[in-house]
């Protein structure tokens, strides 16, 4: 229930979701803007979650949801922990699972903090865990769906982006 701003022209294809309709984001420009709010700033627990359909393979760094230097979900990156892997954490915790995601296929991908442990799971099974701790930094920065603050941009379609204050 928070406004948002689209950039670049990403396209809303109302029957071409997995769950609902669905944004398809071109890779290079397109990206939705979520304001900081309070909501968006969890102290010890969240969960971030999303189904998920690249249009091509990726071996780069591509982002799902960036909360600006708090918390994030990639669904690519090179080098860090594969090419190609999905990254997820908060703060100086990452968590990856190192198979890419396939092309023109829906994945669901969550990313889970309980104040102890950050989880991956990826259409519901859990991908990879590590011991977490303490908490996420609060920030004013914005939330950002398909792209980071370094144009880190995803090509392809998101739908269902959930986000929730609790592991």
């Amino acid at each position: 229930n928070l406004t948002s701003s689209l950039i670049g022209n990403p396209l809303w294809n109302p029957t071409g979701g997995k769950v609902n309709g669905a944004l398809a984001f071109n890779g290079s420009t397109d990206a939705v803007t979520v304001p900081n709010a309070s909501m968006l700033n969890p102290a010890s627990a969240f969960t971030v979650a999303a189904w998920v359909n690249p249009s091509a393979s990726m071996t780069d760094f591509r982002a799902v949801l960036v909360k600006n230097y708090s918390y994030f979900l990639y669904g690519s990156v090179s080098g860090y922990c594969g090419s190609g892997a999905v990254l997820g954490g908060f703060d100086n915790f990452t968590v990856c699972s190192p198979a890419p995601l396939a092309a023109n296929t829906w994945t669901h991908i969550a990313l889970t903090y309980n104040g102890t442990t950050l989880t991956l799971y990826r259409n519901g099974v859990l991908a990879a865990s590590a011991p977490a701790s303490g908490v996420v930094s609060a920030n004013t920065g914005t939330l950002q769906l398909g792209a980071s603050q370094f144009g880190e941009n995803f090509p392809g379609s998101l739908d269902d982006v959930r986000f929730y204050n609790r592991g």
